[in-house]
């Protein structure tokens, strides 16, 4: 037995996703506030991350690598990063136009 390694019943398993919005617009840097506002309210919403600079304008990004925000999402009913990425796609579609997405599996330890 492995002593360093906690046991399998210390783990906590969550189905997660990783909500890459690329934008079909460029221009003025969009004011996003009230959109990561809105994301902190949903159920699975545990984070996010914005790659405009604070003076940078807003440019067409049409692939993963240069999206300008993520938001992660996990939650023990997948159902529910579902219904939450449709919510996130409403919130940020009058800003950044058309949306994508990736995902990947999270699995995540309880200390």
């Amino acid at each position: 037995m492995n002593l360093d390694a906690p046991e399998r019943s210390t783990w906590l398993i969550k189905h997660g996703k990783v909500v890459a919005l690329v934008s079909s617009r460029g221009g003025e840097r969009p004011e996003l506030d009230r959109c990561f506002a809105e994301c902190t309210e949903l159920q699975s919403y545990k984070g996010h991350k914005c790659f405009i600079g604070a003076d940078g304008p807003l440019r067409k990004r049409v692939d993963l690598t240069t999206c300008p925000t993520v938001v992660w999402l996990a939650h023990d009913d997948p159902s529910m990063i579902e219904a939450d990425e449709v919510r996130i796609r409403k919130i940020f579609e009058p800003v950044f136009g058309r949306l994508e997405s990736s995902q990947c599996r999270l699995i995540i330890s309880r200390s």
